[in-house]
């Protein structure tokens, strides 16, 4: 039996009955020229149900044929227009479930049927969002809002959460995570599974886009276990493309390929371009992150053609912008550049740039070569300024920030929170631990098991209620609406009422970024983004604070920004940026004196400036630290070198590449 016709069965089923009309042979007689039409065009979509053993027509399509013909304008045939657009939808042929929809919004308009005509509406919406046609898609949703009567929430549901995405792509997340996670307590609370997966979809996005791994997977969760239950493949498909997309964005390989085996699980043998579209997409990304460029370009130009084929324009568009970076041919990959972003800065759709700075950061540099008129270029540079790429929020008023780079600093719309507010600096502990397990609350043992490891019970307890009433107080200290609280509920956990920014996140970000830039050959790009990392750690993690398990963090992030600069010093170096590369030397020797491979670095830029000088005094130097201090000699690659570069009319660039440490 075709896998699509579960879905599609159910949909002629809400078709004939979700409107209250309990008379589904009624409800589902309708024609487009008369009865035959639309059977023969359910039937080709495998409109199917199995009777003994055998395959036959659903009885509820061959009523059709048998009560109608040349009915021109009836509730009854906007409804199975309705029916015919959701099916051609499940079978991925896009332009004609949208011409579908659109006739079926004109006829029950026609004959006065609101609540047909507003999911009619609503169903324009979500394919206009699909091909990412988001301006009309606006539209759409803003009419099925404008005409919802409350009556019926479905429509509602869905129109909310398809202008939260549209608002997302466009690079504003704010208010998104409420609305999304108040439409799926609506529509859990009025059974409406399919507007529940659909909101939680939408949040599995939003949360990616915030970069909140642990709430978009638990977003994703929900989604994933509703359409699964309900037998929604195709959304099913697309959820893990995109989930596997963000994952593989994020650097969690084997997780991104256990989604896109689930995605190739779930689609099967079924031909739906747009679907093979987005699975490649996401392959891509996958191929990407782990540096084999040659199968990631494969895979984007599988997506632009399949993409072209699906009517999917909007997955056309990003899959040619992928490719570009990648593409051996540069007359090509300018010319697809160009006319991808000018479709998407028409639509203002930043969603290809959302969570890859390096990429526009790439495209920008690019601009002079595309061609692009005056116009054209602003809003192509709009779209490549994606607010979540920047290192903190430029808003002093936005919400809950958090510096935890040096001294803890936690302001809240703007306001700090004072040392004297705090009171004790177990307070900032207790905020510190409970910011770095958000999302996951903690029960009051494990609490003071961290911040009181040799207080008997009784005095940890007693130090566990002083500390947290301090907290609590210091967290309403700024007089602000939307400050943090604590919730005692299931554990102990902050509360905030939007996404928090905390500086050692975007630190991680940036990091990743660079990372991935340098894997795929993308030095000047990698540099860039190393250079902005290692500018936010302007001191330890969470500095005048000592706990056991801050010492734990602060190694972990002191070994990343160390090395980090000791990349970036390489490829200054590389790039013939001596005084760089010197500056990261010298900050990484202020930390680890004794890294013999940095030491070597820092005098091949000495002799890349041409300073023979400072050569011979820095190894002199050098020489004499380990002896007093460590009672050793030199290791034999930096002698070697030492001698290489003291040659007269020595080479400037012989360091060698070497291993980076990860």
């Amino acid at each position: 039996m075709n896998e699509g016709f579960g879905r599609a069965r159910g949909t002629l089923r809400s078709a004939a009955v979700g409107e209250g009309n309990t008379d589904a042979s009624a409800s589902l007689r309708a024609g487009l020229d008369g009865g035959a039409a639309i059977v023969a065009e359910l039937t080709s979509l495998g409109l199917l149900v199995s009777q003994d053993g055998h395959v036959a027509l659903d009885p509820r399509v061959r009523e059709l044929a048998a009560a109608f013909a040349g009915d021109v304008a009836s509730p009854e045939r906007g409804r199975a227009l309705r029916a015919l657009s959701a099916a051609r939808r499940d079978a991925g042929e896009i332009d004609g479930a949208l011409e579908a929809a659109t006739e079926a919004e004109y006829v029950l308009g026609a004959v006065g049927d609101p609540a047909g005509r507003t999911r009619a509406q609503c169903a324009i919406g979500q394919l206009q969002l699909e091909q990412g046609h988001l301006t009309d898609a606006q539209r759409s949703f803003v009419r099925v809002l404008d005409a919802s009567s409350g009556a019926d929430l479905a429509p509602t549901l869905s129109a909310q959460a398809g202008l939260v995405e549209i608002r997302a792509r466009r690079g504003d997340t704010a208010d998104a995570v409420d609305t999304l996670v108040a439409g799926m307590t609506h529509a859990r609370s009025d059974g409406l599974a399919d507007m529940e997966a659909e909101c939680a979809a939408t949040l599995a996005f939003v949360q990616g886009v915030l970069g909140d791994g642990a709430e978009r997977d638990r977003a994703h969760e929900i989604a994933a276990t509703i359409l699964r239950s309900t037998g929604a493949h195709r959304s099913a498909v697309r959820l893990q493309a995109r989930i596997g997309e963000q994952l593989a964005m994020g650097g969690d390989v084997p997780a991104a390929e256990q989604a896109l085996r689930t995605a190739g699980a779930v689609m099967g043998a079924r031909q739906d371009a747009a679907l093979t579209a987005a699975v490649a997409i996401a392959r891509g990304t996958v191929l990407d992150a782990v540096g084999d460029l040659g199968g990631a370009f494969a895979c984007y130009w599988e997506a632009v053609q399949a993409a072209r084929a699906g009517s999917s324009p909007f997955l056309a568009h990003k899959a040619r912008i992928l490719s570009a970076q990648l593409d051996p041919d540069p007359v090509r990959a300018r010319s697809e550049l160009r006319s991808a972003l000018v479709a998407l800065a028409r639509e203002r759709d930043r969603e290809p740039f959302l969570r890859r700075p390096a990429l526009a950061v790439w495209i920008r540099e690019r601009l002079d070569q595309l061609g692009l008129s005056a116009a054209e270029r602003e809003q192509v540079e709009e779209i490549l300024s994606v607010p979540l790429a920047e290192p903190m929020p430029s808003s002093i008023g936005a919400g809950l920030q958090v510096s935890v780079l040096g001294t803890l600093e936690v302001r809240v719309g703007g306001v700090q929170i004072s040392d004297r507010a705090w009171r004790t600096s177990k307070a900032k502990e207790l905020f510190s631990l409970l910011l770095f397990r958000r999302g996951h609350p903690l029960r009051r043992d494990e609490i003071i098991e961290r911040l009181w490891p040799e207080c008997e019970p009784a005095s940890g307890i007693s130090n566990f209620h002083f500390t947290l009433h301090a907290l609590r107080r210091a967290l309403a200290s700024t007089g602000v609406a939307s400050a943090p609280t604590v919730q005692t509920e299931g554990g102990y956990q902050l509360v905030v009422s939007e996404k928090i920014a905390v500086d050692v996140d975007v630190l991680e970000l940036l990091l990743h970024e660079a990372e991935r830039c340098r894997r795929t050959g993308r030095g000047d790009d990698a540099a860039r983004l190393y250079r902005a990392g290692a500018a936010l750690y302007r001191a330890d993690l969470l500095a005048g604070l000592e706990s056991e398990w801050i010492a734990d963090h602060r190694e972990d992030v002191l070994r990343r920004y160390l090395s980090a600069l000791r990349v970036l010093a390489e490829l200054d170096l590389e790039r013939d940026d001596a005084a760089a590369s010197i500056a990261s030397c010298r900050a990484y020797l202020e930390r680890e004196p004794y890294d013999e491979h940095v030491h070597r670095l820092l005098m091949g830029a000495y002799r890349a400036q041409g300073d023979a000088a400072l050569v011979e005094r820095h190894y002199r130097s050098l020489t004499q630290v380990l002896q007093r201090e460590l009672g050793a000699r030199p290791e034999r690659e930096t002698t070697q070198l030492y001698e290489k570069l003291r040659g007269k009319g020595g080479p400037a660039g012989v360091v060698a590449p070497v291993r980076v440490v990860r």
